[in-house]
This record gives C-alpha cells, sequence and structure tokens, in this order.
C-alpha cells in the first residue's frame, strides 16, 4: 500500500505503521513517516522538498523588514539588503531562542509583535525640504540603506521600533538591545541546563 502524502498525525501514524509491516526498524519507519510529513508542509509553504524558502522579490526602490528566510548560515552576513534608515535587526539566536530552538516559529512570534515589520516598504522623500543632516554614517529618516544580513535574522522596521520606544527611536533601539542581550543570557543558561540525550 503507497504511503500517505500528508502531514496530519494520523498521516504520520499510517504511514509509520505501513513502514513497520513492510519490515523496516521502528526508528526507521518514524524517520522516513517525519520526513514525508517535512516535505509536505515543505511544498504548502512553497519550499522545494528538504530545501529553503523562496526568497521573497522586492520591488525596486522599496525595503526590506521582517523576516528573512533562505539558504545562507545565521551568521554569515552574506545578503545586502536595502532597509529604512531606523530599522533594527533581531539576529538569527534571538530569532531561534524566542523560537525554542525553532527559527520559523521564532519568526512567526516576532512577526505577530511587529506587524508594521511585515510589509515592504518604499522610501519616503521629504517634498521641498532638504534632508535632515545626521551623524556621520547615518542617512535621514525615510531613506533607504543598503546593510548585509543573514537568513535566519528579522530586520525591524522604524515604525516598529519607535512604537517600542512610545515614539522615540532612541529608545527603541536601546530596549531592543537590552532585549536581545537578555534573551541571550536566558538562552545560554538554558542550554546549559540541558542534559545529555537518552
Amino acid at each position: 500500500m503507497p504511503l500517505k502524502q500528508g502531514k496530519s498525525r494520523k498521516s504520520v501514524s499510517s504511514n509509520i505503521g505501513e513502514l513497520m509491516s513492510s519490515g523496516r526498524p521502528q526508528k526507521q519507519a518514524v524517520a522516513i513517516a517525519l520526513r514525508i510529513a517535512r516535505d509536505v508542509e515543505a511544498k504548502s509553504k512553497g519550499r522545494a522538498c528538504g530545501g529553503s524558502v523562496k526568497r521573497k522579490k522586492y520591488a525596486k526602490g522599496g525595503s526590506v523588514s521582517g523576516p528573512l528566510k533562505g539558504a545562507t548560515g545565521g551568521r554569515s552576513d552574506k545578503l545586502k539588503v536595502p532597509v529604512m534608515s531606523g530599522a533594527h535587526v533581531i539576529p538569527a539566536d534571538i530569532v531561534s531562542a524566542i523560537g525554542e530552538g525553532n527559527s520559523e516559529r521564532g519568526h512567526d512570534l516576532l512577526s505577530q509583535v511587529f506587524p508594521a515589520s511585515i510589509k515592504t516598504r518604499k522610501p519616503i522623500k521629504p517634498k521641498g525640504k532638504k534632508a535632515a543632516k545626521m551623524a556621520n554614517g547615518g542617512a535621514p529618516a525615510g531613506d533607504t540603506i543598503s546593510i548585509h544580513v543573514s537568513d535566519g535574522e528579522f530586520v525591524i522596521s522604524p515604525d516598529d521600533v519607535e512604537s517600542i520606544g512610545n515614539g522615540d527611536a532612541k529608545r527603541g533601539h536601546d530596549l531592543l538591545n537590552e532585549f536581545i542581550v537578555t534573551a541571550r543570557q536566558k538562552a545560554i543558561e538554558a542550554l546549559q541546563n540541558i542534559g545529555i540525550p537518552k
């Protein structure tokens, strides 16, 4: 009997039973059944089986915010992307920690907390006025700047950063930096307390 191409608990259980009845060891049967479920899930989210998420295409002149998903490593910083001036990047290890080791879940949770960040934005150019002067290396609010990021990270839009700081972008950045340090410390403590696998 062919295996079921589903991701439900019932489909997985049925496939495990079918594989075991055909002579496969239990551990191998479970691994195969779970792989089928992951492949079905991957296809439903636009990924190749066992592959990475298709990269979202952005309109020319637009900017990137929200979850960054793809095949690069979480510390590679190989992606050169445009972001709005004033955006904030949550590192990949923090995204994973928020999702209890699951980056996809971490991205989902951050997307709920930062709704403005999951939209692609176009830069806002001030009309009839010269852009405000900024410190060396800075960019006027509303401008797009290029940065290097990694898949697995999450870009928080300037709107969400200001919202965190109650209208104060600098306060928003400071609070986010404090959050990153605290989340990283908690993740390290949690990993240190994990015992040896049985």
